[in-house]
């Protein structure tokens, strides 16, 4: 298998729970691209909930989203 391949599919295990994510429709992103307002989160013109955040495992951000919405978004946890 092609390092970068086993690399995009070990990285895509995280992506859960299973409603977000049907396995084609996540992604990485660049974290400031991600918006917040008050009780939502959007990228690029979608827009989900900020109750479907989740922490990124891998210190770099990840949306899940249809062609209408962000289902999930996977964010760093901070360090202190």
């Amino acid at each position: 298998m092609i390092p970068l391949l086993a690399g995009a599919i070990l990285a895509h295990s995280f992506y859960h729970p299973s409603w977000c994510c049907n396995e084609t429709d996540c992604r990485p992103v660049p974290c400031a691209e991600i918006r917040y307002s008050n009780d939502h989160v959007s990228w690029r013109g979608l827009r989900g909930t900020l109750w479907s955040t989740y922490p990124s495992p891998d210190a770099a951000c990840h949306i899940c989203s249809s062609n209408i919405s962000l289902r999930c978004v996977f964010i760093p946890e901070a360090t202190s």
